[in-house]
């Protein structure tokens, strides 16, 4: 019942944000990549602090509400399934356990804070594989 609870209170939070920064959103409309771009604008609104552990933590649950409720959509499986790959690929990176440690690691290479480091490579990826 604990984790039905927190799924649903997820699932509103994360899909259900009709109104963010005055824009009307439909359940439609709202993707995950959609929802990281206003996470970006106020990340402090949906995770405490600036990090990417605690971001890949909010994306998991969002993922979860997903798959719980049967609401997964194009985009997001995109994202899911591809976007650690892709990583891979673009930075010629041998082994990572998921796409935050290949973060990491360019990060690292480059001297960039992760996580807005993960937003430009999202908006990359979003021009490449997505084309939304």
């Amino acid at each position: 019942m604990f984790c039905k609870t927190i799924i649903d209170n997820s699932l509103l939070l994360s899909l259900y944000l009709f109104l963010i920064n005055g824009e009307a959103y439909k359940r439609s409309d709202m993707n995950l990549v959609n929802l990281l771009e206003k996470i970006e604008e106020r990340p402090l609104m949906y995770v405490r602090e600036k990090s990417l552990n605690l971001l890949e933590s909010y994306i998991n649950g969002y993922f979860l509400c997903q798959i719980e409720n049967n609401l997964i959509n194009k985009e997001d499986k995109i994202f899911r399934d591809e976007f650690y790959y892709w990583l891979k690929d673009k930075f010629e990176l041998d082994y990572g356990i998921s796409w935050v440690d290949l973060i990491t690691q360019i990060s690292q290479k480059e001297n960039k804070n992760d996580f807005d480091l993960f937003f430009n490579l999202l908006k990359i990826f979003k021009s490449e594989k997505l084309k939304i």
